[in-house]
């Protein structure tokens, strides 16, 4: 089910599945359309957890202005989490979802149990950058197609983009200019962002997963958040790419074994 909640100013939406005790928060990652849209699918994605879960999935707020920091967009979270009555929840956050989620633990470690980062980085490197940059130019001048094109290569390894090109091309004919100025607004976020000097803030279990193909953050990013705060890190092999949350059959049971108690920090 999608629903909006409302807090202090803040308009923002969220879906909510399962019927568990337990609270699992995800955070996804960048997207030009609202990322509860297809809730149907995360719902079946994450179908292990619903027992004894109650899984939150939060979009980033309603009427972004012209620029709005993964610090905010942080801020923002924990502020519906706190109106929803989430007082403490295993947290999965993917891509600039893992970067909401460090700022969310490293500066409200009484809101994380535990927490999963896939596929994200503590700080931006110039290779990101230069990946991101393409994306806002092709989402600035409107080119869907070409948006389209560069974010699915980015994001998945070459046998997945060639399976589902034709699905994303004909999707990005659907974008409206509104989705694709948030959607810039979005990406520039992430261009300066760095949390790396507050990892050390982060009392919470974590475990790291990213994967050797990751041709947007780079393996090197999990590896360096997770030397930095001495937990847990699995890498995938260059067999999958930056989205290998969406490609891994095992990705799902991965998190829900650690959240389940498995190794941590």
């Amino acid at each position: 089910m999608v629903n909006k909640a409302f807090a202090e100013g803040i308009k923002m939406d969220y879906a909510v599945f399962g019927r568990g005790e337990k609270i699992l928060v995800i955070l996804p990652g960048l997207s030009v359309r609202n990322v509860t849209a297809d809730y149907k699918a995360l719902e079946q994605k994450f179908k292990m957890f619903a027992n004894e879960y109650t899984v939150y999935v939060f979009d980033r707020r309603d009427n972004i202005g012209e620029r709005y920091s993964v610090d905010e967009m942080a801020e923002d979270t924990v502020r519906i989490m706190k109106r929803l009555g989430i007082k403490k929840a295993n947290i999965f956050g993917v891509s600039q979802g893992g970067m909401m989620a460090m700022c969310i633990a490293a500066g409200h470690p009484e809101l994380v149990e535990r927490m999963v980062l896939g596929s994200t980085a503590a700080a931006i490197s110039e290779g990101a950058v230069s990946v991101c940059d393409g994306w806002i130019k092709a989402a600035r001048e409107g080119r869907r197609a070409d948006l389209a094109e560069l974010f699915m290569r980015a994001v998945y390894s070459e046998s997945t983009a060639n399976i589902y090109r034709s699905g994303f091309l004909t999707f990005a004919e659907t974008y409206t200019e509104e989705e694709l100025r948030r959607f810039v607004v979005l990406a520039e976020s992430i261009r300066s962002f760095n949390v790396f000097d507050r990892l050390g803030c982060i009392t919470a279990p974590t475990l790291v997963i990213g994967c050797k193909g990751d041709k947007v953050v780079g393996a090197q990013a999990s590896l360096d958040i997770a030397e930095k705060m001495g937990c847990e890190v699995y890498l995938y092999d260059n067999t999958y790419g930056h989205g290998v949350y969406d490609e891994a059959p095992d990705y799902c049971e991965r998190i829900f074994d650690f959240f389940q108690g498995g190794p941590d920090c």
